[in-house]
């Protein structure tokens, strides 16, 4: 039934066709048959209905010369023989997909956080957990336009060395700020890359903000007004002064860039799916129990499909300390799952928790812990490993301005010598921020080590 009336349910059916075999799939059946019950004879006469249409279409080539259509079928079973015949093929039109409009950028404040899916590796989530605030400009998207950084705002907040810290502004006005354009894959896209230097941090990093497969041209079937987050992808690559520990094939290992990427921020949905994980050491009394949610299952093909980590619930973390440590926030607990999930790797950072004791912080560092790793496969495919890692950084004080390994009275004179500096860069040492400027954010970091020393 092609043009269904009176509330009357078409039948659906979906068809594989290739080379090796034709195979029917039942979608939805019709209210007009039976229950259970199909139009035609299951599964013959679909068959043969399938080769009569891709009969058509291969003559409807023939005829016209075109490889790209889409094509409207009249067919019927004429009675008494019940004989399946195609009355009728007609083009259905389709939309102009050449790509000739200039589209527009339409500036929508949005959240992005890292993707915890299957990109990069668990150190670089963990170590550039970030959550990012974008405002664009308003903007027709030519290359031309591109050439100059199309945010106007970004509120970063990040984790570094067991605290979590935040940076806003332009982009273009950040220390060392630095900005490109480069040719996409195709003619009508470009990528864009802001950079900036962390140079604030003990392990001073340089950045680099993607925004990648931005449209500059689309067709009269595409909508020409977009937000950032019709773009499809980006990224933060940094770079370190220092080598950070990571993993690879072959174990435990060191590496100086690393990149992670950025999504919008996961919301709580309907149909989220609960996963629990459990694994402890054969000797020590040490185990890891967690739970967090995965997003709900994808409909239709999912082949490849690697399901991200979305929202956690908790970590409980025994055998370190006299009592369990418990892990809620998003900054203490890091995911990356590998292809199709079949294993995971867990980061878990206490210090990172505002609801770890003083006691149980200070058991983990006399231990020498500040991270705590663990790889979990899935049943069958092997056992899990937990490991830890210790404080590896050295004493550092960002205010010690005159590197005399105190924060006093000279370093406050030095950093009183740039007050109300912009557009600065480091700004003699006094931007402790890192936003290319000197105001009272700063000085608040300067009184957060006040007569601090370094032994």
């Amino acid at each position: 039934m092609a043009n269904p009336q009176d509330g009357s349910i078409p039948e659906e059916v979906d068809v594989y066709y290739s080379s090796y075999g034709i195979y029917p799939t039942l979608v939805r059946g019709s209210n007009l048959v039976p229950l259970g019950a199909t139009v035609l004879d299951w599964q013959d006469e679909y068959i043969e209905l399938a080769r009569l249409l891709a009969a058509s279409a291969q003559q409807f080539e023939r005829l016209t010369g075109k490889t790209k259509y889409t094509l409207d079928f009249e067919y019927k079973k004429v009675a008494p023989e019940g004989k399946l015949i195609v009355k009728q093929v007609r083009e259905i039109p389709q939309p102009d997909n050449t790509r000739s409009i200039t589209p527009f950028l339409i500036n929508e404040p949005v959240e992005y956080c890292t993707f915890q899916g299957e990109y990069g590796d668990v150190f670089a989530n963990h170590r550039l957990k970030s959550r990012w605030r974008f405002e664009t400009k308003n903007m027709w998207l030519t290359k031309g336009d591109l050439a100059q950084c199309l945010y106007t705002n970004v509120g970063l907040e990040y984790a570094d060395s067991g605290r979590v810290r935040s940076v806003s502004g332009k982009p273009a006005e950040w220390p060392f700020a630095s900005h490109k354009t480069v040719e996409g894959v195709y003619d009508y896209q470009v990528d864009t890359i802001d950079g900036w230097l962390m140079h604030h941090l003990q392990n001073r990093r340089l950045c680099q903000l993607g925004t990648e497969w931005i449209p500059t041209l689309v067709s009269r079937a595409e909508n020409p007004m977009l937000t950032l987050e019709d773009v499809p992808w980006l990224s933060l690559q940094v770079e370190y002064d220092e080598p950070v520990p990571t993993i690879d094939g072959t174990g435990p290992t060191t590496t100086t860039t690393e990149s992670i990427r950025l999504c919008p921020c996961p919301q709580p949905q309907q149909g989220d799916l609960l996963q629990q994980r459990s694994a402890k050491l054969d000797r020590g009394g040490v185990s890891i129990s967690t739970s967090f949610y995965w997003p709900p299952a994808p409909t239709g093909p999912i082949a490849g499909y690697t399901a991200p980590l979305v929202r956690w619930v908790e970590t409980v973390i025994t055998g370190y300390t006299t009592e369990p440590i418990v892990l809620h926030s998003w900054y203490s607990q890091t995911c990356r799952p590998a292809h199709h999930n079949f294993y995971e790797d867990f980061i878990f950072e206490p210090q990172l928790e505002a609801g770890v004791s003083a006691e149980l912080l200070g058991e983990l560092r006399a231990k020498d812990i500040r991270l705590i790793y663990l790889h979990y496969l899935q049943v069958g495919f092997g056992d899990p490993i937990i490991r830890t890692y210790g404080f590896d950084e050295k004493p550092f004080l960002p205010a010690d301005l005159d590197d005399d390994k105190d924060v006093d009275l000279r370093d406050l004179a030095l950093f009183g010598a740039h007050w109300g500096n912009r557009l600065c860069n480091e700004c003699g040492g006094a931007d402790l921020t890192g936003d290319g400027c000197v105001s009272a954010c700063d000085l608040w970091e300067l009184g957060e080590s006040w007569l601090a020393t370094i032994e």
